[in-house]
């Protein structure tokens, strides 16, 4: 019994590792410009991602299972802690100051009082938009749609599905610029985004990866510049930062991949550093071929390297404060694109070269509205300010009416 019970779990152990291959086997397959597949007849034929749409799908239900592995790793878990350690730690900080009593009904939930005013946030959810508009509002191709019709300036788009590849294609090589793929709606923080994409084959793989989160996805022209965030509560600003892509500093010693590994283990240290992991993807990969460089390269001693140009696995350090730097027309634009899209709370990323100057001017866009936004870009030291007043605009409305619900959100 017991020889059977080792050998169940060698075997089962071996599973485990080959499904956390399968994606990158799926993927190189999908994504070598010239695989060569024999059939029955002797023949030789090319493989091609806009014939074999089947194989994306496969692909990316292979994705999700390994999504599933990765996620009980404790590196994973540790950091999903620290994050929802992060909000308890910024609306207790809030409610000290507005003079709210706190309390924890359940797990990750807080609820605020304040005389007879009472609201509940879980991280980064609010009171503030209503289920509906939360959810239409995630939808990329309506929120484009929406944006250009009001005459704010947006990327170039396209939405498709995998029975459409040969558009999708068509509209890569006809852009001298790269572009992005993105899913079309029901995600936030960078999922299932890659950017960079120049080839069919890059497409391919990055559709594999944007499809396990939506059925469609948004093929954008990535436009030049830097990241901005503005958040927006009822259109007026509370904040801006400038938002760097996540970087390592070389030693002349160790790869890429080893600092990123450092780096990690540095992340683990709390939210205070970040909130985030570094994922090795290909984004990660595309984003160090454009500067010559590989996972296997060593960098010189003080070589700073650009891991990603999705930033969402930026660390603190990598925030800037920029709400001087921003003229009044770029701030009226993104103010505006809330107006349109009738959200409340509302971090607006905007993409520009000169923040100056207005969007237009500048050959900038409005790139995302992001409802429920993440609040830890704005964070400043230990504090983050712009709490206090999202939960003072909360409990003053929860007075004037208290029998509203209590929280929006997942």
């Amino acid at each position: 019994m017991q020889r059977i019970s080792r050998l169940y779990g060698a075997v089962n152990s071996r599973m485990r590792g080959s499904i956390n291959c399968w994606p990158n086997i799926i993927v190189r397959s999908i994504s070598a410009p010239r695989r060569i597949l024999p059939v029955n007849d002797g023949k030789r034929v090319m493989l091609h991602p806009i014939q074999y749409s089947w194989l994306l799908r496969v692909a990316s239900l292979a994705y999700l299972v390994r999504d599933v592995l990765r996620k009980r790793r404790q590196q994973v878990v540790r950091a999903a802690e620290q994050r929802l350690a992060f909000y308890d730690a910024i609306w207790r900080s809030a409610a000290a100051e507005v003079g709210a009593d706190v309390a924890t009904p359940c797990d990750g939930v807080l609820e605020l009082t304040l005389d007879d005013a009472q609201v509940k946030v879980r991280a980064n959810y609010t009171c503030l938009d209503d289920p509906v508009t939360l959810f239409v509002a995630g939808n990329k191709p309506w929120v484009h749609q929406r944006l250009a019709e009001n005459g704010l300036p947006t990327p170039e788009y396209l939405v498709f599905d995998t029975s459409q590849m040969r558009e999708a294609v068509a509209f890569l090589e006809s852009r001298e610029t790269p572009c992005v793929v993105k899913p079309a709606a029901g995600t936030g923080a960078g999922q299932g985004v890659t950017a960079g994409i120049r080839t069919r084959w890059q497409l391919a793989a990055a559709v594999v990866k944007a499809i396990r989160y939506h059925h469609q996805v948004v093929l954008e022209q990535q436009v030049p510049g830097h990241n901005y965030r503005l958040l927006y509560l009822d259109g007026v600003l509370l904040d801006a930062v400038h938002r760097c892509p996540p970087t390592v500093i070389g030693d002349g010693r160790q790869t890429i991949r080893s600092l990123v590994r450092e780096e990690n283990v540095r992340r683990q240290a709390g939210w205070q550093v970040a909130q985030v992991l570094l994922q090795i993807d290909a984004d990660m990969r595309q984003t160090l071929a454009k500067q010559g460089l590989t996972l296997r390269s060593v960098p010189a001693v003080d070589q700073p390297v650009v891991l990603k140009t999705v930033i969402n696995e930026n660390a603190a350090r990598e925030n800037q404060s920029a709400s001087d730097q921003l003229c009044a027309e770029v701030i009226a634009a993104g103010a505006e694109a809330t107006k349109v899209l009738q959200v409340r709370l509302a971090g607006v990323d905007v993409i520009t070269s000169n923040p100056t100057v207005a969007l237009e001017e500048a050959d900038g866009v409005i790139l995302e509205v992001n409802t429920t936004p993440g609040l830890y870009h704005h964070k400043q030291g230990a504090d983050c300010p712009v709490s206090v007043p999202i939960l003072e605009t909360m409990l003053r409305e929860r007075q004037c009416h208290p029998h509203d619900a209590g929280c929006y959100g997942d």
